[in-house]
């Protein structure tokens, strides 16, 4: 099912460089809107160049020079999972007009399919309630034991907390939009659909690998024949 509608947040960009990109990124999370989504919308570009302002700072201090972010759009999402169409036929939404920009760190370099999960938790118990999104090709370094440190974590999760707040405040005045949690909820558990505010933020200190970008990455074999 469908969860309530909703404002997704996109944030997109490639990974490579500018002259031979390897893959397109995208990462994100939903807003739940004040009610006013259907009556009056925001200026959803104004709203988009906010939060890219805010994901560029974020973005330039946690990934590597390998990512480039280019772009945020904010869309309106219906009630039925697509993203909603004027009265043209042109879908709902705002892209951001801001400069591009790189990761930050230019040696500590990983593969593409290396990844920072950033979780959202809501005071809704279980699945339904949470949610996350994988930050591309993080600078942190693991140490022999296979972690970041406590330090990075830390770092990393209050930045991600500093980036949904500015989020929220992108908005123009008179409308307010709160990072959320969109659940399709559960038949089997009888759960409905609904969206959750986030209240915390998780990073843990193991860095991930996201498949879906794994599976992107064509690799060139070496073989040796003869055994």
């Amino acid at each position: 099912m469908p969860p309530p509608a909703h404002y997704r947040v996109s944030c997109t960009g490639i990974l490579g460089t500018d002259l031979s990109p390897a893959e397109i990124f995208s990462f994100g999370w939903s807003m739940a809107p004040d009610g006013g989504l259907f009556a009056t919308r925001p200026d959803l570009v104004t709203a988009a160049n906010g939060i890219h302002t805010a994901a560029a700072v974020f973005f330039t201090a946690l990934c590597t020079s390998q990512a480039r972010l280019d772009n945020v759009r904010v869309a309106v999402v219906g009630a039925d999972g697509k993203v909603l169409r004027d009265a043209t036929g042109a879908f709902v939404q705002g892209d951001s007009i801001n400069d591009r920009s790189r990761g930050g760190s230019t040696t500590q370099k990983k593969p593409f399919q290396i990844c920072l999960v950033v979780s959202l938790f809501s005071a809704f118990a279980g699945p339904n309630g949470r949610g996350r999104f994988y930050v591309p090709v993080p600078a942190a370094v693991p140490g022999d034991d296979g972690r970041i440190t406590a330090a990075a974590a830390a770092d990393a999760a209050n930045r991600a907390k500093t980036m949904l707040l500015a989020a929220e405040a992108a908005f123009p005045a008179g409308f307010t939009a709160q990072v959320a949690v969109a659940s399709g909820g559960s038949l089997v558990k009888a759960v409905p659909p609904a969206l959750y505010q986030v209240t915390e933020v998780r990073v843990g200190d193991v860095l991930d690998t996201q498949q879906r970008r794994r599976r992107a990455v064509l690799e060139t074999y070496t073989v040796q024949a003869g055994v």
